[in-house]
């Protein structure tokens, strides 16, 4: 009987034993420890996954730094954007900046717990809701902060009873810092059809905003160069100040509106007798710019432009565009656009022949994102 007894309690200590051993293995195969550099910055996301690297600062594209994510550069990930909302737990090693939905700027050392941003600049903590973050930036590299650039290239060819050769390209970039804007572009196209050429219009802009608070934003300068063949522009070139306002800034929508006064100086290939090859004019410009994120690989985009000035400058002359934007693999990208082109005074030139008001075209081309 002793013995028995004795057999049954070395088995039950021994499968107990087990139990408890493999419990062991299984809480430390859950629990393994990470090893961080102090160096490197890193965060936590809510799905417990860790990243270590970079911090760029908040995301710039197509949603502008409204949109509530990071540019965060891993190690091994390479750069990935990041929802401020997915993150549970954010280290830095350097100082930056933010501004906030008040207009408030602040710098320091930052970190992020789950919905509060902390900044320590002294010995001095600064807490920040959240919700209250409109864009971050690295301390003292406002001038190196880097371009967010897009090339996009579209070709038609046709052949057959009809030769045809189309050409459009356009550069775009976009540079933001805590408090200002910096947007450039350039876009050429040319066209033929059966030897004779049918289209060739060059434009190049830029423009630079102070924002003023999370809305309200200044334009001091918006520049633009037009030539146009076919529209008997040798040159136009506009020159605004404009205030603009943001109606809609959230994740998946951006939509700002601007409006201000302007002049324009314009330039004429040639025009009938007695008339002036050169005009100048007062303007007004207003502008939209609207943005909606469809899914995670399609944008829609709808931007226009108007510029009314004398009728001999050509009166009212306006852009307005529609896109859609599909990213393919890595930078490379779709993009679908529509433009419709209207001048209401369009000038006659030395042979009488008035050019048409309005153009219409459409492209496919390919995008790639620098």
């Amino acid at each position: 009987m002793k013995v028995n007894v004795t057999l049954l309690f070395i088995c039950t200590w021994f499968i107990s034993s087990h139990i408890c051993a493999k419990e062991s293995v299984d809480k430390n195969g859950v629990n393994q420890t990470v090893y961080l550099s102090d160096k490197k910055d890193w965060i936590r996301l809510n799905s417990g996954e860790i990243i270590q690297g970079k911090l760029k600062g908040s995301i710039n594209n197509e949603l502008g730094s409204y949109k509530k994510k990071i540019e965060f550069k891993s190690d091994k990930l390479g750069t990935q954007s990041i929802k401020l909302s997915d993150i549970n737990l954010m280290q830095t090693t350097e100082n930056y900046t933010i501004r906030t939905s008040t207009g408030d700027i602040y710098s320091g050392r930052l970190s992020v717990q789950k919905d509060v941003v902390f900044l320590i600049q002294k010995g001095q903590q600064q807490t920040i809701p959240m919700k209250d973050v409109v864009s971050i930036y690295r301390s003292g590299t406002n001038e190196s902060t880097p371009w967010e650039a897009k090339v996009t290239l579209g070709i038609d060819l046709k052949s057959g009873n009809t030769d045809k050769f189309s050409f459009r390209g356009e550069a775009q970039g976009e540079r933001r810092t805590v408090d200002s804007r910096t947007k450039l572009g350039a876009s050429y196209e040319n066209s033929k059809a059966n030897g004779e050429k049918t289209a060739d219009k060059s434009v190049l802009s830029g423009s630079y905003d102070l924002y003023l608070n999370d809305r309200l934003f200044l334009r001091p300068i918006d520049s633009s160069l037009i030539t146009d063949e076919f529209q008997n522009l040798d040159y136009q070139f506009t020159e605004s100040v404009s205030v603009g306002y943001f109606f809609i800034a959230n994740s998946e929508t951006e939509w700002d509106v601007y409006l201000g006064p302007g002049f324009t100086y314009t330039k004429y290939l040639t025009v009938e007798e007695g008339e002036d090859t050169s005009v100048n004019s007062a303007a007004l410009t207003l502008g939209s710019n609207f943005s909606h994120e469809i899914t995670k690989n399609i944008n829609f985009k709808h931007t226009y432009k108007l510029n009314w000035a004398n009728s001999e400058s050509g009166g009212a002359a306006h852009t307005n565009a529609l896109a859609f934007d599909i990213d393919l693999v890595g930078n490379l990208s779709l993009e679908i656009k529509g433009v419709w082109d209207h001048i209401s005074h369009p000038k006659t030139d030395s042979k009488g022949v008035t050019p048409k008001k309005d153009d219409y075209t459409t492209f496919v081309s390919l995008g790639y994102t620098l």
